[in-house]
């Protein structure tokens, strides 16, 4: 698979995305797992609290090696906290409790060429439905989702 091929299918999964959060306000995390231009898709029902993300972020993992994937994709909701500089952003120790949170859409892209990280601003339209702005992207270097791939480290 090319990376414009890996490109195009990354504007899919964020057009359907808002898709998905327009339609009931309600974005169930999500993962997709390429070989190809196979897609496996993991729909990850039980995604509260630490454990259930770890365990979640581990069975990616595995089914990326297991298949020998090229790329993942993971998608879901979160908090987003700005702050003016990194030693102010330091001090965040739990976003939950940040009273100028926004709610927002994550992206992990991760392919054997590199990872990005994409953040996009929520907007509630009605009390059912919401939607989001335009993903804003960069180059991811930590999280839970980020070294889906790493499993793999002869493909490097």
């Amino acid at each position: 698979m090319t990376t414009d091929a890996q490109r195009e299918m990354v504007e899919g999964i964020i057009t359907k995305a808002r898709e998905m959060l327009e339609a009931d306000g309600i974005l169930i995390p999500v993962g997709f797992v390429v070989k190809g231009r196979a897609v496996h898709i993991v729909f990850m029902q039980n995604f509260v609290g630490e454990a259930a993300k770890d365990s979640a972020a581990a069975y990616l993992s595995k089914m990326s090696a297991d298949l020998g994937a090229d790329m993942v994709v993971f998608v879901g909701e979160a908090w987003s906290v700005t702050r003016p500089n990194v030693a102010e952003a330091s001090k965040v120790v739990d976003v939950a409790s940040e009273p100028d949170r926004e709610e927002v859409v994550a992206f992990e892209v991760e392919t054997w060429r590199g990872r990005v990280s994409g953040l996009a601003k929520q907007t509630r339209v009605s009390k059912h439905s919401a939607t989001f702005g335009e993903v804003s992207w960069e180059e991811t270097l930590s999280g839970r989702f980020v070294g889906i791939l790493a499993a793999d480290a002869e493909r490097n």
